[in-house]
């Protein structure tokens, strides 16, 4: 019944994601109860569309209708809309304090080593280790990157499997549930 996961789906952005549409669970049987109670009946023995409407007949008589089933979706999506600007937002500080930052650190080291080799020969010593203090601060910047953009990547591959999981669901409980 469910997508495939996309190539940089990330289990833990998955799980971290789950528990704030969890905590944002609305009172009532809504659409995070009905997805819970088909996913719950895929270990029986009946097809997709059984499965839709067992659990729609089972919410319905806790008062739930597909309308407020479907408008119940885009309260979960508009949460995790959210929080992916929330995470953006975050990811824009962690560039700023571990990228932007460190480079004004590279261009000030630069600046430095070019004072450095105006001077008489003794300074050559000197020189060295800032030569070697600047290839630390690129690596460790170019590790900061790759890490932020693979952490970046790994969280909207995740946040657009869900919400694109959770629309095909919609589409599913429209098409089921009449």
């Amino acid at each position: 019944m469910s997508l495939e996961k996309p190539t940089r789906f990330n289990e833990k952005h998955f799980e971290l994601l789950q528990s704030i549409l969890e905590r944002n669970n609305k009172a009532g049987y809504d659409f995070w109860e009905y997805r819970k109670s088909v996913e719950a009946l895929e270990s029986m023995d009946m097809d997709e569309q059984m499965r839709f409407k067992s659990a729609y007949a089972t919410g319905s008589t806790m008062g739930a209708t597909k309308e407020g089933l479907l408008k119940s979706v885009d309260h979960y999506t508009t949460v995790l809309k959210n929080e992916e600007h929330k995470f953006t937002s975050s990811l824009q500080a962690s560039i700023q304090e571990k990228v932007v930052a460190r480079e004004d650190e590279i261009r000030q080291i630069n600046a430095d080593l070019q004072k450095k080799k105006e001077l008489v020969e003794q300074l050559s010593a000197e020189i060295e280790q800032l030569s070697v203090r600047k290839q630390k601060v690129l690596e460790e910047v170019k590790g900061s990157s790759e890490k932020i953009e693979t952490t970046k990547l790994q969280f909207q591959e995740t946040l657009r499997y869900m919400v694109t999981e959770m629309l095909s669901f919609k589409e599913k409980m429209e098409k089921y549930l009449g």
